[in-house]
């Protein structure tokens, strides 16, 4: 019973199999001949192969541009694939394949909580794709990940109020977080206070200290009448406390903080900002020894010290940037990429090349999409996946083998179908049938 599926496959151009030529005095007047073969399987047990082979041309196709494929990999993709018996069992295929121009490589990194990490963000989880860019030593990063530093709005170093005339000198920092869907949490370290006494603070409606209005939120009470902080001896205050203003954090962002004197007159003032952070690839091909950034002085600087990141008040952030470290895409393989937050390295995860599917396909033409079909055997399971995959270089290019592959069908029983090469995603980039 014919089987197919739907799988994702890689691209190119194709050759297919070849029999083995015997002696022409084991061929009978079919110019078959069999022999008895065993193959190993897992756990030592053996079964018995009846190897059927004929003087019959190898299968051969030339891949062009999938039916309605239209994207960026369509003019350049060329190459060759032969698929062979493998040797062993007569359903048993090899494919060997020469592309050029197919998915270009990519680099790829699943994201945990980095070694000996166990602060508030250890849920950390993700990935980060590395790809070849512009120059030799050009690369794109993208990254999709959540439960990392959670967004903080901070006021950086607070600033005298415009137009105070007192004798105090409030200075420090405040930031906000994200609590829940509008309850916020405010922490605060400051000093120049006055000695022993409480004073309010509070975000407010002005999205700049010259102009920095009332108090900052919606609802028939103002939460923010609560909020204080009280100074010891020497005019230092430290602390944090959560509020509900009605507002969520991402609303909170340009507003200006402001932090009153004991006799409630305005006394300092910051605009609250989005905080980021950095992620890089590091010189370390483990995440327990990740080292530094990986880069080589091509400037006096080092580029990574410009990459960051910035979370939303959840800790999810979704992004790309370019970067010319220094090193091409191959020398990035196999080293550690981390992601830091306001606790130091809280994410770590080394880059590995990512692997696309190629594929014989359950239809006999190149010409309508719809008629392709899917994965080509009369197995129970799809023997497809994952056992032919082709790892692209850094523009492309892929030369190498996949099998034994066990389809249940035989080589002449694959003619006149249709060879399909996927890219990232499964996307179906290439297609040729089989001659």
């Amino acid at each position: 019973m014919l089987r197919g599926g739907f799988g994702w496959c890689g691209l190119i151009t194709i050759a297919v199999v070849r029999r083995e030529e015997a002696d022409d005095t084991n061929y009978d007047q079919e110019s078959q001949y069999t022999r008895d073969n065993s193959e190993t399987l897992p756990g030592g047990a053996s079964i018995k192969c009846d190897y059927k082979s004929d003087k019959r041309r190898s299968l051969t196709t030339s891949l062009d541009t999938y039916p309605g494929y239209s994207g960026n990999l369509s003019a350049r993709m060329s190459g060759t694939i032969e698929v062979t018996p493998s040797g062993l069992c007569e359903n048993d295929l090899r494919v060997m394949y020469n592309l050029k121009g197919a998915q270009p490589g990519q680099l790829q990194s699943g994201m945990s909580a980095y070694p000996g990490y166990n602060g508030a963000f250890t849920n950390i989880s993700g990935t980060v794709i590395v790809m070849r860019s512009r120059g030799e030593a050009g690369l794109e990063v993208e990254y999709n990940l959540s439960g990392t530093q959670s967004g903080v709005l901070s006021t950086g170093e607070l600033m005298e109020y415009p137009g105070y005339t007192g004798t105090l000198r409030i200075t420090g920092t405040v930031s906000v977080t994200q609590k829940n869907t509008t309850a916020l949490t405010v922490t605060y370290d400051i000093a120049g206070a006055r000695p022993n006494e409480t004073a309010g603070l509070h975000v407010h409606e002005g999205l700049s200290c010259d102009d920095a209005r009332g108090h900052y939120f919606t609802g028939e009470t103002d939460a923010w009448n609560a909020a204080m902080y009280t100074a010891d001896a020497l005019g230092v205050a430290r602390g944090s406390f959560d509020i509900d203003s009605g507002f969520p954090y991402s609303e909170n962002m340009g507003h200006a903080f402001v932090v009153h004197d004991s006799s409630s007159v305005r006394a300092a003032c910051g605009i609250l900002a989005e905080q980021s952070w950095g992620m890089h690839i590091h010189e370390g091909m483990t995440c327990d020894e990740a080292g530094g950034h990986f880069w080589t002085p091509m400037s006096e600087t080092d580029p990574w010290n410009n990459v960051t990141y910035t979370p939303d008040g959840e800790g999810n952030t979704i992004g790309k940037f370019v970067i010319e470290s220094g090193y091409p895409y191959a020398e990035n393989i196999g080293h550690a990429f981390v992601v830091h937050g306001s606790e130091g390295r809280i994410g770590c995860g080394v880059l590995e090349v990512l692997s696309y599917g190629m594929h014989i396909h359950t239809g006999t033409t190149c010409s309508d999409a719809e008629q392709v079909g899917g994965h080509y055997f009369n197995t129970s399971l799809d023997p497809w996946i994952p056992d032919c995959m082709y790892t692209p270089d850094g523009e492309g290019n892929a030369e190498g083998e996949c099998g034994p592959i066990s389809t249940g069908y035989d080589i002449e029983m694959n003619a006149g179908h249709a060879f399909v090469v996927h890219a990232a995603g499964g996307t179906r980039i290439g297609c040729g049938v089989l001659h």
